[in-house]
């Protein structure tokens, strides 16, 4: 994953604790010490936010997840536990409605397909 080092520790300045952040499309946790990126595949879809740590968690996206998966991803929180999910949608039929839009690309539906 390509990252700005530099815009991510001015976020990092901007927040006390926690984060939650969507529409980038790649679910996950940015840690700051040092500054990282834990997938959710690599934290089996889990992850323990402690207490006087900094963290911006990307809580999924529905319908373009762009991690390989094209399934639409969420976050559920309990307390300081949080679990991604992913539930299946009709994928295809929104790539039939995109390729009916002469304004949008058929790449764009091409790209759900596979989650990218």
């Amino acid at each position: 994953m390509k990252k700005d080092l530099r815009k991510l520790q001015r976020a990092f300045g901007l927040v006390e604790k926690v984060l939650f952040t969507g529409h980038t499309h790649l679910p996950g946790v940015f840690t700051d010490d040092p500054i990282g990126f834990l997938p959710p595949s690599n934290v089996r879809d889990y992850f323990h936010y402690k207490r006087g740590t900094k963290v911006i968690i990307n809580v999924g996206s529905v319908g373009q997840p762009k991690d390989g998966d094209p399934r639409a991803c969420y976050l559920e929180i309990q307390k300081n536990e949080m679990f991604w999910r992913r539930v299946e949608y009709d994928v295809q039929r929104v790539v039939e409605k995109v390729k009916a839009n002469a304004r949008l690309s058929p790449a764009f539906g091409a790209r759900l397909l596979r989650g990218i």
